[in-house]
């Protein structure tokens, strides 16, 4: 049985309707690490990207199974929600990369949540919940961001006869400082495309986590206080509240409302 729309869990111990943008964030990044995974296993890339794809993988994989433990501690009934949760945790194991495609059971389940809702509704929920919804697309541009400029810069720097940026840990270590903004200096790009590469990571790194920083002041200062169940509960009362007011009017109406004595009485 699913619940209000501001709950988290269900009977059956899946995820609830409620909670609709999460459930998207974690669709984008399911098809994200199954592109991965196809790019891994069947482009002829060469050995220095697949070490950076591998390393794409395994920070996805900490996400999906930080995302793994907090659907089985929401879940109301913890055995009802391993019988498929399983898939989960199967999905997140970082060594053996086949194993990933397990994590089509969470697209699934994603999308069993996500097709109950009108995306209208799912706007609205995304505006009640700005600093969390901030929050997840900020997660989902930084891995996709790490992950394509880490790929970008060794085919860019490959040829390059002073390129310090040669294997597929440098390229990562260099994305991840770069976005940041910490920029350690010890991994760098030296052709011309490649510093392009450089500048648009910096600049989207600075603005991305300047808007967080904006949200998460916000909701930090009560500014996104009120929850989705609680304007549900004040809609409910409104309406409640209207009805008797009609009723008042229809009744102060047929008060007030001037008698007519039927014809015949007249002559009386």
């Amino acid at each position: 049985m699913v619940e209000k729309e501001g709950t988290q869990t269900t009977a059956s111990g899946q995820m609830t309707v409620g909670n609709a943008v999460y459930e998207l964030f974690i669709s984008a990044l399911t098809i994200y690490s199954l592109l991965v995974l196809v790019s891994y296993w069947l482009l002829p890339v060469s050995a220095a990207t697949k070490q950076a794809l591998f390393r794409s993988d395994i920070l996805l994989s900490v996400i999906f199974l930080a995302d793994s433990f907090r659907s089985l501690v929401r879940a109301p009934d913890k055995w009802a929600y391993l019988k498929w949760g399983w898939l989960d945790f199967l999905g997140s194991v970082p060594a053996v990369l086949p194993l990933r495609f397990a994590r089509l059971a969470r697209l699934f389940r994603a999308w069993r949540v996500i097709r109950t809702r009108h995306p209208r509704q799912v706007l609205r929920q995304f505006e009640r919940q700005r600093a969390e919804g901030v929050l997840l697309v900020t997660i989902f541009v930084s891995v996709m961001l790490i992950s394509t400029t880490s790929i970008l810069v060794l085919e860019l720097e490959g040829n390059a006869p002073d390129a310090n940026i040669q294997s597929g840990p440098d390229a990562f270590w260099w994305a991840f400082s770069t976005l940041t903004t910490v920029a350690y200096g010890d991994r760098y790009p030296v052709t011309f495309l490649g510093r392009l590469v450089a500048m648009v990571l910096m600049t989207v790194g600075i603005g991305v986590f300047g808007v967080l920083a904006s949200y998460l002041a916000a909701a930090f200062v009560g500014a996104d206080r009120i929850g989705a169940e609680e304007i549900d509960l004040l809609r409910d009362d409104l309406a409640e509240v209207k009805g008797e007011l009609a009723s008042i009017k229809a009744l102060i109406s047929e008060r007030d409302a001037p008698r007519q004595e039927p014809a015949g009485e007249e002559g009386d």
